[in-house]
């Protein structure tokens, strides 16, 4: 049932319920004890701190602050227009505009994103209440029940707006810098360093990690009209001479994500935001990491210089010759990387000696090498790896957070990886913030807080999350907070599908998948 019609029958049994309580020894609510839903992107602590709560029951409802209520037996309750609904109502509505006419909303359309259906029922309850306020249809204590809502659904719809701004902000900065590097065989140092700083920061406020597709906010050929007069953005499109067919293919369009200019970037934003975290878990990293994120932005250059045909086919389908010139992308990389940006030669070593010669064992993916390799080109190493394994820059094998952290501890114990730079990346834990997980009785939830030890295979099951649905797979009008450390609460059973995950974000599009 949608969020109307729940929301259409809980104004009617509150009218019901209004009835009772102006009846002899009715009593309402004080407002001052109304609490507002939490903001589950807080940390435990300042959610604590925050004293929020999300029991917005039809039984406790407020009485409204905008209408005086005479005393006495003979007092008689009058429901009429008043200037301040109407303040309010205009205040969300500009802030829904405000979402209209973001290009995200076109992106959103283009997508067929879950989270457009969030924002259409956001739409359709603002336009009930407009129409409430014009009737007079429903009395002041559902104005308020509307209010609550309609602020709760547009501060989640804001923040999705906003991270996917951000993340379209970084992509479409981080493809600029290849194109250039392409089109006029320059690199725009300073420009990479503010984009490792944007995004050291996130990590450093301990958001969690895009791993979701990123493509242009706008193309060429436009979509269905958005609200507001959306403008699709434009793309660019580097001008490369035809004789350079390695170079030319790096724009030519694929089914898969867009060119090998965007893909590598999407994959290359995936790969720092990985590293960035492992950096933060280390005391001597921590201290200077901007230059091991310059070095995790540049090192895979060289795949822009790989035959066309090594973008347009699986891992396993490689020739011999694709296979060797993938294999020498480091090395490419470092060379190129000397040539476009001379102010970063202390990092050519690194960028050179980011992998190691191919394994055996796998034809799909060449492993990195650490063992000969400098520290910096270790947490490199594991951070490619971990990172090609949630989401290949190319072929579709995509394994979830747990499969993933698994397969690189045991590339670990076989001496494949560098067990430090591992147990770095470990401090993530098989469950992530932001993870979305199905729980043992078979309710969805997001992990707010990896447990204690996070890489303990033991106690990874057990992280505290916010529950997002019951155990039928009803959404919950509010996440609940649930510890699972204390053992009788349940406990993490795996990441949940992708199609899974994506359809909580009908109701929950501000989180992550």
């Amino acid at each position: 049932m949608g969020d109307l019609h729940v929301l259409l029958q809980r104004v009617e049994g509150f009218r019901r319920k209004l009835e009772q309580l102006e009846g002899p020894g009715g009593a309402a609510t004080d407002s001052s004890q109304r609490r507002s839903w939490p903001d589950w992107r807080q940390t435990p602590l300042e959610m604590q701190q925050s004293d929020r709560s999300a029991n917005h029951t039809l039984a406790s409802l407020p009485s409204s602050p905008l209408e005086s209520r005479p005393s006495g037996p003979d007092a008689t309750v009058t429901v009429g227009p008043s200037a301040l609904w109407h303040q309010r109502h205009e205040q969300l509505r500009k802030r829904w505009e405000s979402c209209a006419n973001a290009a995200v909303l076109h992106y959103w359309q283009k997508r067929h994103d879950p989270r457009l259906t969030y924002y259409e029922r956001t739409t359709a309850l603002l336009e009930f209440w407009q129409r409430s306020c014009s009737e007079h249809g429903i009395p002041p204590q559902a104005e308020e029940q509307l209010w609550l809502c309609l602020q709760d659904r547009l501060q989640r719809l804001e923040a999705a707006v906003n991270q996917t701004q951000r993340w379209q902000e970084r992509y479409l900065r981080l493809v600029r810098c290849y194109q250039d590097c392409l089109n006029n065989g320059r690199l725009a140092v300073a420009e990479l360093a503010a984009l490792a700083e944007a995004i050291l920061d996130e990590a450093r406020q301990g958001l969690p990690i895009c791993w979701e597709d990123i493509a242009p906010l706008g193309t060429d050929e436009p979509t269905a009209a958005c609200p507001g007069g959306t403008t699709p953005t434009q793309t660019v499109t580097p001008v490369l001479s035809p004789s350079d067919e390695s170079l030319a293919a790096a724009t030519e369009s694929t089914e898969a994500g867009g060119g090998p200019v965007e893909r590598l970037a999407s994959y290359v934003l995936r790969l720092v935001q990985v590293l960035a975290r492992m950096l933060l878990c280390d005391s001597e990293w921590r201290a200077h990491p901007l230059p091991a994120l310059t070095a995790g932005l540049v090192a895979d250059l060289g795949w822009l210089r790989l035959p066309p045909t090594v973008w347009h086919k699986l891992p396993t389908e490689w020739s011999a010759a694709e296979r060797q010139a993938v294999h020498q992308h480091p090395l490419r990389s470092a060379k190129w990387l000397a040539e476009v940006a001379p102010d970063l030669a202390a990092l050519l070593p690194v960028v050179a000696a980011h992998h190691q010669p191919p394994d055996r064992h796998d034809p799909a993916r060449p492993e990195p090498a650490t063992t000969t390799g400098t520290a910096l080109a270790c947490l490199l190493a594991v951070a490619d790896a971990y990172t090609w394994r949630r989401a290949p820059l190319v072929g579709h094998d995509r394994r979830d957070s747990r499969q993933a952290l698994t397969e690189v501890l045991l590339l670990a114990e076989q001496g494949e990886l560098d067990h430090h730079a591992v147990g770095l990346l470990a401090r993530l834990s098989f469950y992530p913030v932001g993870t979305l997980v199905e729980l043992s009785d078979g309710s969805s939830a997001v992990v707010l807080v990896p447990p204690t030890p996070p890489s303990d295979p033991r106690t990874a099951h057990r992280p505290l999350v916010a529950r997002l649905t019951t155990p039928a797979g009803t959404p919950l009008s509010c996440p609940e907070l649930l510890p699972l450390a204390s053992g009788d609460r349940g406990l993490v059973l795996r990441p949940l599908p992708l199609a899974a995950a994506a359809e909580l974000l009908r109701y929950f599009p501000d989180l992550t998948v």
